[in-house]
C-alpha cells in the first residue's frame, strides 16, 4: 500500500512540475511576446521618425529655419557657400583661351549671389556667420559634399557615356552639372521667397530668382548645341543630383531637429 501511495505521490509531483513548467513557459512566452512587440513598436517608431526627417517637406524645413534668426543666418550662409562653390566650379571648368561671355557672366553672377546672400545676414544680425567655418553652416559635411560629389559622379558618367577627357570633359560637366543645379535653384528659391513673404521677413531673394531663371534658359540653349539628345543625358545627371539633394535635406532635417 505504501508503495502505491509513494508512486501516486511521485506521479502527482511530476504532474505538478510539468504544470509549473508549462505555466512558466506560457508566462515567459507571453512576456517575450510583449517584449518583442515593444521592440517591434520601438523599431517602427524609430523608422517612422527617421523617415519623417528624411521626407520632411521642404516648405516645413524652410519655415522652421526662417522663424529663428540664428538658424536663418546659418541658412543664408549655407546658400552663400554653395553659390560661391558653384562660381568656383564654373571658373575651374573654363578653357585656358576659349571662354565665352555666357560662362564669364554666369560665374560673375554666382559670385554676386554668394555676396548678396552674405549681405542679407546683416538684416538679421551684424555679428553672425562671418565665415564659412562648419559652425556657421547647416549640415556642413553634406553641404560641402553636395556640389563636389555631383561634379565627380557627373564627370564619371559623362566620361563613360561620351568617352570624353580633358577640357572637353570639363566643358560637358559644366553644362550638365550647372543645368541640374539651376533646375534645383528654380525650385528652391521660390519656395524660400514664399516663406519669407509669409513670415514678413526683411530678407529677400527675388533678384536671385530672376537671374537663376535666366541661367536655366542659357544652359538649355547650350545643351541643345551639345547634343540633340541632351535631355536624356540631363535626366541621368538630375537623378544623381536628386539623390544628393535628398541626403542634404535629410541632413538639414536632422540638424534642425
Amino acid at each position: 500500500m505504501n508503495d502505491i501511495i509513494d508512486s501516486l505521490s511521485k506521479l502527482n509531483n511530476t504532474k505538478n512540475k510539468k504544470l509549473r513548467f508549462l505555466t512558466n513557459l506560457i508566462s515567459f512566452s507571453s512576456g517575450l511576446a510583449e517584449k518583442l512587440k515593444l521592440a517591434h513598436d520601438t523599431c517602427l517608431l524609430g523608422q517612422y521618425l527617421c523617415l519623417k526627417i528624411k521626407a520632411m517637406d521642404i516648405h516645413q524645413v524652410i519655415r522652421h529655419i526662417v522663424q529663428q534668426d540664428q538658424l536663418h543666418a546659418k541658412w543664408l550662409n549655407t546658400l552663400s557657400f554653395m553659390e560661391n562653390a558653384g562660381a568656383r566650379k564654373i571658373s575651374q571648368c573654363e578653357h585656358s583661351t576659349k571662354v565665352d561671355i555666357i560662362q564669364l557672366k554666369h560665374a560673375a553672377e554666382e559670385h554676386r549671389h554668394a555676396y548678396y546672400l552674405k549681405k542679407q545676414i546683416g538684416k538679421l544680425s551684424n555679428d553672425m556667420c562671418k565665415t564659412y567655418d562648419d559652425k556657421y553652416l547647416i549640415a556642413p559635411r553634406y553641404t560641402r559634399q553636395y556640389l563636389h560629389q555631383l561634379d565627380i559622379k557627373s564627370c564619371r558618367y559623362l566620361k563613360d557615356t561620351f568617352n570624353l577627357c580633358g577640357p572637353a570633359l570639363k566643358h560637358a560637366a559644366y553644362l550638365f552639372v550647372t543645368y541640374a543645379i539651376e533646375v534645383r535653384a528654380d525650385q528652391l528659391y521660390p519656395i524660400y521667397q514664399h516663406t519669407l513673404d509669409l513670415e514678413q521677413s526683411k530678407v529677400m531673394v527675388k533678384s536671385i530668382i530672376l537671374e537663376e531663371e535666366g541661367h536655366l534658359e542659357e544652359m538649355t540653349a547650350q545643351l541643345q548645341l551639345f547634343s540633340p539628345n541632351w535631355e536624356r543625358y540631363a535626366e541621368d545627371i538630375q537623378a544623381i543630383e536628386q539623390g544628393l539633394y535628398k541626403e542634404w535635406i535629410s541632413a538639414i532635417g536632422s540638424y534642425i531637429n
